[in-house]
């Protein structure tokens, strides 16, 4: 049996490109396990050694220009560094995958050729993404036949399965019978949200996050508007990277009190969340929300559809409200509810702050992944 209290040695592979190294992430992980991460990263990407320490990072370059040959190189890539840890004889104790997709086969032929198990982690509900992502060009036919596959592919073969939420792969039908299943958060560093002053927040509502369909943008808009016929002195704030233009201004219709932002790094996050009032969440799908969990930190009352993950980082009535998914005149009542009632808002703010003290922190984290990798590897 395996010693919970030793170090794991683990392999960590995750996709590419990474716009940036979190480096307290690094230092959570190395506080429990012994880390090789096989990862992409942009080929202009300056790397600073002195972030990594302990924590082994083997880069695979990548670059727009040659998406398809990096992702290829990239499989290759760590398919080598396992044959050479199997030749030296390097001590692996498991493999983890960030997604049941590209990393997921990945991940299950390392696993194969060093001998050992391999987890895989669903960050998302790929198949509602997928169907909602859908422009009907070539590439989306091939993926809407080729994601369910895959998943499913990978699934059935992975010793160890992480979800957001209890019933995240449902539709796959994946037998879990002899299955080591883990139900919890992913990280989210709260440190920075929770040293935000609620004083100096203002009559703003604020969104955070791309795609534009995907996360119900034009939901939230047409919700606004109808809210911002009454209560002139609200404001909403859209942030997100969003390069066709044409389509969410189509929708803000040059509105005097709607703002759209550029996406921001993670550390400008705590700015923006500490001058709204009223964070909303209006996902057509989605598997957590980080931003939720900032916004908890932050203490604002939440808005978010009753979808998916959403409903386990949202008490409704109690620290957020959830509202129909779609519904622009459900989403348009919670807003109004909270508009009209700083006293509400206050008090789901506090309970959030409560919350997020007691099942979102650092150490919560590490013990519940550390006893699903212990489960796994027994």
């Amino acid at each position: 049996m395996h010693n919970s209290k030793s170090m794991i040695n683990l392999v960590l592979i995750t996709p590419g490109p990474l716009f940036c190294i979190k480096e307290d992430y690094c230092r959570l992980m190395i506080r429990d396990f012994n880390i090789n991460h096989l990862s992409m990263v942009y080929s202009d990407f300056n790397i600073s050694k002195s972030l990594f320490r302990n924590y082994d990072f083997h880069f695979s370059k990548y670059n727009y220009k040659f998406d398809f040959f990096c992702k290829a190189w990239f499989g290759i890539h760590c398919i080598l560094h396992s044959l050479i840890w199997r030749l030296k004889n390097r001590k692996v104790d498991i493999i983890s995958a960030y997604d049941p997709l590209k990393t997921g086969l990945i991940a299950y032929i390392c696993s194969k050729i060093l001998g050992i198990k391999f987890v895989v982690e669903v960050n998302g509900v790929y198949n509602k993404a997928i169907d909602l992502d859908n422009n009907r060009r070539i590439w989306d036919v091939v993926k809407n036949f080729s994601v369910p596959l895959i998943q499913k592919f990978v699934l059935k073969r992975a010793n160890g399965v992480k979800l957001l939420f209890s019933r995240q792969i449902e539709d796959l039908n994946i037998n879990k019978i002899n299955k080591h299943l883990g139900v919890f958060p992913n990280y989210v560093n709260i440190k920075h949200f929770l040293r935000c002053d609620c004083s100096k927040e203002k009559n703003q509502i604020l969104f955070a996050g791309f795609p534009f369909w995907i996360k119900g943008v034009d939901i939230l808009i047409s919700a606004f508007k109808i809210v911002a016929e009454k209560y002139n002195d609200w404001e909403l704030k859209i942030l997100g990277h969003y390069p066709d233009k044409f389509i969410i201004n189509s929708f803000t219709g040059n509105h005097a009190r709607i703002f759209v932002h550029d996406a921001v790094m993670p550390d400008q996050m705590p700015f923006h969340m500490q001058q709204c009032s009223i964070f909303v969440l209006p996902s057509r799908t989605e598997a957590m929300g980080r931003v939720l969990i900032e916004a908890m930190a932050a203490g604002k009352p939440r808005i978010g559809s009753d979808v998916d993950g959403i409903p386990s980082v949202i008490r409704n009535g109690i620290d957020g409200l959830l509202f129909k998914p779609g519904n622009v005149d459900d989403l348009a009542d919670k807003m109004k509810l909270l508009i009209t009632n700083s006293k509400l808002r206050r008090k789901m703010g506090e309970e959030g702050r409560k919350r997020v003290m007691k099942d979102f922190t650092e150490d919560n984290y590490i013990r519940n992944l550390r006893n699903f990798y212990d489960r796994v590897i027994m």
